[in-house]
């Protein structure tokens, strides 16, 4: 009982935008998206998408210039060369590229549901998964070339190797979707919705978490299953991939490190015993992951915790000093950690790779 309150203690404050979208209200909470590039991190937050010096911390511009009534942004924003692609959760949603000094070059109003996932860019084609079930492909000048209909809402983006997009959908399903024409290769029901983008290695399986607490393994060539493996905790995670290995944090605070080839688990870590949770994806350094972690039951408590690949040995590399939440993983730029905060005094700190923290960021009024 305890752990089915956890994992909907993270979910209905996470996603509470989507209980709210029924009275036609804008989300009472934004968890910040980050994506960055050599100088820059570009973070989706509220009413508008920054762009933030990766260096300093300091505000380079924003977008819109003011706040427009009904937009509010959070996904994370792609990267598309010299182009910035946002999605916005206002309803309808609305999908934008920005240059790279934040002005707005078009805008995409072709949905009619929220964009609650982050588009993906893959060669001279933008996926945007929408909550009105449908997966719109987008030309990079913001013209629609496809648009592809599932069962179920769109809370997860989808991956892709260039010739088909795994999306994830709330009806349970994964949908193989073939980039050229818009339609469905192949189809596997996961028994439970997903909420985090599938893995997708380099030999073409397919890793993907779910809500029934397990991880599954396909071959994205025909969809047919590999392994699957059940895990004894919720699981608010991507699963991560390194060198023939599949890192999964759950919502105990434990690290599973499983075999990609066929889910045999290797090993299993505490990361923390405090009653936190692991949440969103972790950060892939050259020598270690590291993992977020926050309580359920605190306003304060969001720890960063690496976990170091040559003898699994964690560090607590940061305790957040202020209120608010971690509800996403760290980002890592260069050498710089960067993790989003909910609900706290700043919505974005940046660390050096030893957890020290050096810059964070107040929005200019």
């Amino acid at each position: 009982m305890l752990k089915f309150k956890r994992v909907w203690w993270f979910l209905s404050l996470a996603l509470l935008g989507l209980v709210l979208s029924a009275c036609g209200r804008l989300p009472a909470v934004s968890y910040p998206g980050l994506v960055a590039d050599g100088q820059t991190v570009y973070m989706a937050n509220a009413q508008f998408v920054y762009a933030i010096d990766l260096n300093t911390g300091t505000e380079q511009w924003r977008y819109p210039q003011k706040a427009e009534g009904g937009r509010m942004f959070y996904a994370p924003p792609a990267l598309a060369g010299d182009m910035l692609v946002v999605a916005d959760y206002s309803l309808p949603g609305a999908v934008t590229g920005l240059s790279l000094s934040g002005q707005e070059m078009w805008r995409f109003n072709g949905a009619t549901g929220h964009f609650i996932a982050a588009p993906v860019v893959t060669g001279d084609l933008i996926l945007a998964a929408n909550a009105d079930y449908a997966l719109y492909a987008l030309s990079l000048d913001g013209s629609l070339r496809w648009k592809f209909a599932t069962d179920g809402a769109l809370w997860a983006s989808p991956a892709t190797d260039g010739q088909r997009a795994y999306l994830p959908s709330m009806d349970h399903k994964l949908y193989a979707v073939d980039l050229m024409t818009g339609k469905s290769v192949w189809t596997y029901d996961l028994g439970a919705a997903a909420l985090f983008q599938p893995t997708l290695a380099e030999d073409g399986t397919l890793y993907i978490t779910s809500l029934s607490n397990e991880v599954v393994a396909l071959n994205s060539l025909d969809g047919s299953l590999k392994w699957k493996k059940a895990i004894n905790a919720r699981l608010w995670t991507q699963a991560t991939l390194v060198d023939g290995k599949l890192y999964i944090g759950d919502m105990n605070g434990v690290a599973h490190i499983l075999s990609a080839t066929d889910g045999t688990e290797l090993e299993t870590i505490a990361l923390e015993q405090d009653g936190s949770g692991v949440v969103g994806a972790p950060a892939v350094l050259q020598d270690g992951l590291v993992f977020a972690l926050q309580k359920a039951d605190s306003v304060r408590g969001g720890k960063l915790v690496k976990l170091s690949f040559a003898d699994s040995r964690k560090v607590i590399l940061f305790t957040m000093p202020e209120d608010g939440k971690f509800y996403n993983g760290p980002m890592a730029a260069a050498d710089v950690l960067m993790i989003g905060i909910v609900n706290g005094k700043t919505p974005l700190i940046a660390t050096n790779l030893n957890g020290n923290q050096i810059w964070s960021f107040q929005p200019a009024k």
